[in-house]
């Protein structure tokens, strides 16, 4: 019998943005299923206490990626999913969830579900190791997933940076023998203008991500093809267009995985950091 006082699901995120959280906690309320959110990131205290509802752990003003699994290990679900703190959730997310996993899960099994993208035109089917080329891996934007499983395969790879650390998650797992499934009854919404190249430095650790990503699982290694486009359309918001690429994926990886180390890992971001974090590595 699982113990009562143990979540369900675990929903984990590097957050540093809470002006979105109350839509995100206020969108995961009700249900049978007991669930938890744990944070990581940096921010003022007197914010965090604001939120009861989160457990929020505290770190230095470390890489993205590290936060996420600094987050993920205080998780304590039987399941975990990995989100962003600008996401929402359909009605009845955590129950459908859970209801699903418990009747077509499996040891092996990353759940991803639709999602919408606002002032995009961009859905789950696109969302694969190369953008919209359907013959290469689906990928999973937000991930639900065996905690224990994910723990054996070693959580994040510490080379990521911010992005994509997601789909090397996604392409292990297909390496042993499992599978990316997606579920089409629930459906999380993000609000794209908070990653937009306009805004921030996210395409930054993005595009390095991409070039480790490539380098453990694109035949021959990262190659350079075109550059995003950015589009602007009138009464839209600017986005970018990610050319089609053709190179072919490989579930032999050619590299080694490298975990995260855990000394130091609330305080110093474990490298590489990228030109976004060079700073503070």
């Amino acid at each position: 019998m699982p113990e009562v006082n143990v979540p369900k699901i675990s929903f984990f995120a590097s957050a540093i943005r809470p002006h979105l959280w109350q839509r995100l906690l206020d969108s995961l309320k009700g249900g049978k299923h007991k669930y938890e959110i744990v944070f990581a990131g940096f921010i003022d205290p007197e914010i965090i206490n604001k939120y009861p509802e989160i457990r929020y752990i505290q770190t230095d003003n470390i890489k993205p990626a590290q936060c996420y699994e600094v987050a993920r290990r205080a998780c304590l679900g039987e399941l975990v999913c990995w989100i962003d703190d600008d996401h929402t959730f359909s009605e009845g997310f955590v129950d459908k969830v859970c209801d699903y996993w418990d009747e077509y899960g499996s040891y092996k099994t990353i759940l991803t579900t639709q999602y919408i993208e606002k002032e995009t035109e961009e859905n789950i089917e696109n969302y694969r190791f190369y953008a919209r080329n359907l013959n290469t891996p689906q990928m999973p934007l937000v991930g639900i997933m065996d905690r224990e499983y994910l723990e054996k395969l070693g959580g994040i790879d510490s080379r990521y940076i911010i992005a994509r650390w997601n789909c090397d998650i996604a392409m292990r797992n297909l390496e042993f023998g499992g599978r990316t499934k997606v579920f089409k009854d629930v459906c999380v919404t993000l609000d794209s203008k908070n990653k937009n190249g306009l805004y921030n430095n996210f395409w930054s650790g993005w595009n390095e991500d991409s070039e480790q990503l490539e380098n453990s699982w694109v035949i021959g290694g990262y190659k350079r093809f075109p550059d995003p486009l950015l589009v602007v359309e009138r009464n839209k918001q600017p986005y970018w267009f990610v050319p089609i690429s053709n190179q072919e994926v490989t579930l032999e990886r050619n590299d080694i995985f490298v975990p995260f180390k855990d000394e130091d890992i609330l305080r110093i971001s474990q490298k590489p950091v990228g030109i976004w974090f060079s700073k503070w590595g």
